[in-house]
């Protein structure tokens, strides 16, 4: 079993938001929408330059965040999970950029009470 350096982890599906229109002197990343076409091109993209051709574009500000759909007690119940569901968790996705995340438990007793039980079923029962 993987740890990735905690011995109380608690493993994270996460998939990548895009939050747009936040004001563009705010933030560092930039995308331009036009509502009369219903197009935005973002600074990012391969081949933006400073500012879109034609009318009725508008500059934005966006900031990109990691957001957890879904969490084990192990890797491997992310990546069964993913091979049941994972077409939708992508679908949910910014460019369907997912990813596993590990957060620690490390001192909530009460959970890791909890991860700590369950681990001993697992090992009491026997194994086909």
């Amino acid at each position: 079993m993987v740890e990735r350096a905690t011995a109380e982890p608690l493993f994270c599906l996460q998939i990548l938001q895009r939050d747009v229109a936040y004001d563009a002197g705010w933030v560092d990343n930039h995308c331009w929408h036009n509502m009369s076409r219903m197009e935005t091109v973002y600074d990012d993209d391969p081949g933006f330059k400073d500012e879109p051709d034609g009318e009725g574009w508008e500059k934005f500000g966006y900031v990109d965040r990691w957001e957890t759909v879904m969490v084990a007690f192990t890797e491997e119940g992310l990546k069964d999970y993913m091979r049941l569901d994972g077409h939708n968790v992508e679908h949910r996705a910014f460019l369907r950029q997912t990813r596993i995340y590990v957060e620690t438990l490390r001192r909530c007793s009460e959970m890791i009470a909890i991860r700590s039980y369950l681990k001993t079923l697992c090992e009491q029962t026997p194994q086909a």
